[in-house]
């Protein structure tokens, strides 16, 4: 529905190129996971600097395709034209009844695609293989199945309310607002990050760290 209102692509065009887009993304996800799995690159890059890079690829991609006003023109709209044979046909583009492609800028195609490429397509596996390590590592030697399981829910079910809720938001006011949600929950996001970075470790070096900790203020109480 974007693409084609944005781009001006028809029904054709939208499944050929998105399938495209997704095709190049799978293949980047892949090679992401092959050199994860061959050069270790948790030896290199920390799972809490890995997931950091990981959701600024993200932050950047929605900067860049937000509908900023120096894009120029806005989004086009759809126009119904009689043929010989009596019948309508419409050309592609935004659908007559949003009124916020009036006003909204028509976000570059060339710039979208190439954003969504590079900062998703490189961070959504990024994200995939550090998040969970990291999160089994902070819990410890505890049962982790429940915990996991209301995480993963979690996530699900902003899936399925969450697209229920956009794409209402999309009707009546078009990608501006969600995209503004979205860059601010990321911003929050990368600020929480930052806050509790040092404690976002192996159970067992926090358990040590707390010790040493307690051990230096028993020895100044007793000094």
């Amino acid at each position: 529905m974007y693409s084609m209102a944005v781009f001006q692509w028809t029904s054709n065009d939208a499944v050929f190129y998105n399938s495209l887009i997704q095709g190049i993304v799978g293949a980047i996800g892949l090679a992401v996971y092959i050199a994860y799995t061959v050069f270790n690159i948790n030896n290199w890059i920390s799972e809490r600097k890995a997931i950091l890079f990981a959701i600024m690829f993200y932050l950047a991609f929605y900067l860049s395709s937000y509908p900023w006003p120096f894009y120029g023109s806005s989004i086009k709209y759809q126009t119904a034209t009689n043929t010989t044979n009596g019948n309508v046909s419409s050309t592609a583009g935004c659908n007559p009844s949003y009124k916020w492609c009036a006003d909204t800028p028509a976000v570059n195609v060339w710039v979208y695609n190439i954003a969504y490429l590079i900062f998703i397509g490189a961070g959504m596996p990024v994200v995939g293989i550090n998040l969970d390590s990291l999160f089994s590592k902070v819990l410890g030697p505890i049962r982790q199945g429940t915990v996991q399981g209301f995480f993963l829910a979690a996530g699900h079910s902003l899936n399925i309310f969450g697209s229920i809720v956009v794409s209402k938001v999309y009707v009546m006011s078009g990608p501006r607002y969600i995209w503004l949600f979205i860059i601010c929950i990321i911003s929050l996001g990368v600020l929480a990050f930052v806050i509790f970075y040092r404690r976002m470790v192996d159970f067992s070096i926090k358990k040590s760290n707390d010790e040493n900790d307690d051990n230096e203020k028993m020895k100044k109480i007793s000094s």
